[in-house]
């Protein structure tokens, strides 16, 4: 058996250069290869051997000094250090206890808050690991491209679902895993959002590659890719999309391209829009009562008021709904607000300012483009990042996605991003003075 050896060889690798067991954790992470061919990775943990190895390597390196620990004094950084502080005081001072036999109204049981944070705690330390390993061009682009393999390979998936019948008795698409509950992908709204912040990536660096195939491959995935957001009938994900292709229309050098890609959105929503124009008439009532998310949205609120510094403790959300409404409890659907009343408004401000610094990188670098210093794989990359960033944000108010490692993988990226163009900026800088001492 293949795999096997393959993994073997891949650990291997992890240790040795511990930036490609990055590449591969996240590879595997987001594009969740157990659910898509289960009988061949059965229950083999991937992920878990793929962490350790690289984690291994890094302390190598680590005792090498071959680390760069200052990216780390990033505000990113802290903003994410907080946040993952008050998760553990949340946790620890919550005064609701877990209950297995809870339900909400969906008939979802209530996730264990100690399994929670077991994921919380390896996504960060693991994203802080990861920083400061992928610290060249190369390393950065390598990431990059496996995020559009991933997209790439979704969007053939999703399509195929359609076309071949594989959605036959269900009007919206779930990811792999279906509505098992086994995936990050088991629902459609989720699924929708890997859609929604791999589009920029497909345009943006379809302009970049000089390759004519490649680009022409990436840029007609994009039709597909929105296709795959009508078939989950996520409203969500609709909006992201519709974001990013106004995005893509303002900051295309080509504002022909730009526009006819608006107009194909347009009108591949009017034919084959199906399910999404049902449910986009649906924004405020639900199957003919009021939207159970704008309930589950004051009750957080309520939540917030109440606990403003500790929250209700991690996982508690839907423990505590009772207290705070006598509607049947319901799941916040939106990270900040989930965030804010499980651990504390800080928490829930802590992940507005990491939106908020991503627009201050817009605004930043809004003027600089290809023709101009900037180099031009950052310049593509970091358009794709921000747009995709800002998206997640978007699709976030309707769902909690704060254990989403998609949305972790996307912040590496701009880190480095930015890492990088600081770094090409200095030398360009630097280079005129040395030419100035010589002569």
């Amino acid at each position: 058996m293949i795999i096997y050896p393959l993994l073997l060889a891949t650990v291997f690798f992890a240790v040795l250069y511990p930036w490609t067991g990055v590449l591969s954790y996240y590879f595997v992470a987001i594009l969740s290869p157990q659910a898509i061919w289960f009988w061949i990775f059965e229950d083999i943990r991937i992920s878990l051997y793929l962490s350790l190895a690289t984690m291994l390597g890094f302390f190598k390196v680590l005792i090498q000094g071959k680390v760069d620990f200052s990216i780390l004094k990033n505000k990113q950084n802290l903003f994410l250090m907080v946040i993952w502080i008050s998760i553990h005081i949340s946790n620890g001072l919550s005064q609701y206890a877990y209950d297995p036999n809870f339900f909400d109204n969906q008939g979802n049981r209530m996730i264990n808050p100690a399994n929670i944070l077991d994921t919380l705690n390896k996504i960060f330390l693991f994203y802080f690991v990861a920083i400061c390993l992928i610290d060249s061009k190369k390393k950065f682009h390598c990431l990059v491209i496996a995020l559009i393999a991933i997209i790439f390979y979704y969007t053939y998936w999703a399509n195929m679902q359609y076309f071949t019948g594989g959605m036959q008795f269900s009007q919206r698409l779930a990811g792999p895993g279906g509505r098992s509950g086994s995936t990050i992908y088991s629902d459609e709204n989720t699924f929708a959002v890997i859609f929604a912040v791999g589009t920029p990536f497909l345009y943006f660096m379809g302009s970049y590659y000089p390759n004519k195939l490649v680009k022409y491959a990436l840029w007609g995935a994009i039709p597909w890719a929105w296709h795959a957001v009508f078939l989950t009938g996520s409203r969500g994900g609709f909006l992201a999309i519709v974001f990013v292709c106004l995005y893509i229309t303002v900051r295309s050098q080509s504002k022909l391209l730009g526009i006819g890609l608006l107009v194909a959105l347009i009108a591949a929503f009017s034919l084959q829009g199906g399910n999404m124009k049902t449910r986009a008439d649906t924004l405020t009532l639900e199957e003919g009562r009021e939207n159970p998310r704008l309930d589950s949205w004051q009750t957080g609120l309520k939540m917030v008021a109440d606990h403003p510094f500790r929250g209700i403790g991690l996982g508690k959300f839907l423990v505590a709904y009772p207290d705070y409404t006598d509607t049947q409890p319901y799941v916040a659907h939106n990270t900040t607000i989930q965030l804010a009343s499980e651990c504390g408004i800080l928490a829930g401000i802590m992940y507005l300012l990491i939106l908020g610094k991503t627009l201050g990188q817009f605004w930043k670098y809004r003027r600089i483009h290809p023709d101009n210093k900037m180099d031009t794989l950052l310049s593509k990359s970091h358009e794709a990042i921000i747009c995709a960033i800002i998206a997640f944000f978007l699709a976030s108010i309707f769902l909690n996605l704060i254990t989403y490692e998609i949305f972790y993988f996307l912040l590496i990226l701009s880190i480095v991003c930015d890492r990088l163009i600081q770094m090409d900026q200095d030398a360009s800088l630097e280079s005129p003075i040395k030419e100035m001492a010589v002569s």
